[in-house]
């Protein structure tokens, strides 16, 4: 039987009433204040948490945001700023829910947390305006 779980990347916590199976936590990518007048791209890291039972396979999806591709965009009011994230620190593969050319993440459960990284990276753009933007993404875990 296949199991989800899903949580937002920007809130950590576990969901009440799923299996015990496995549990499912995030730790959101902030990535502070950017420059726009430099020609270099903002990066952050955060995480998602994941502990199943031994020998436990899992997948771990990631949406794509308000935006509803894998360009993903951070909002503030009418405006919008590019950035991505990845499963990868060199920032080449877009993690995503496998479709469109983004890649997952699997693992199987050891018993204790697995800590996966979430690489993110908001490219240079000098036209972005002045504002506080944000995005939430859904993570789902399957088993």
């Amino acid at each position: 039987m296949r199991r989800l779980a899903r949580l937002a990347l920007l809130v950590a916590g576990a969901l009440p009433g799923l299996s015990a199976a496995c549990t499912l936590a995030a730790n959101g990518v902030a990535f502070g204040p950017i420059d726009p007048l430099t020609d270099q791209a903002s990066t952050s890291v955060g995480s998602v948490q994941v502990d199943c039972p031994a020998d436990t396979p899992y997948v771990i999806r990631l949406s794509t945001g308000a935006a509803g591709s894998w360009n993903r965009a951070m909002a503030s009011g009418g405006d919008s700023l590019a950035y991505n994230l990845f499963r990868d620190p060199t920032h080449v593969e877009v993690w995503g829910d496998g479709s469109g050319g983004s890649l997952t993440v699997s693992g199987l459960g050891s018993g204790s947390t697995q800590v996966h990284s979430v690489y993110g990276r908001v490219p240079a753009q000098p036209q972005a305006r002045v504002g506080s933007y944000g995005d939430v993404i859904v993570v789902t875990l399957e088993f």
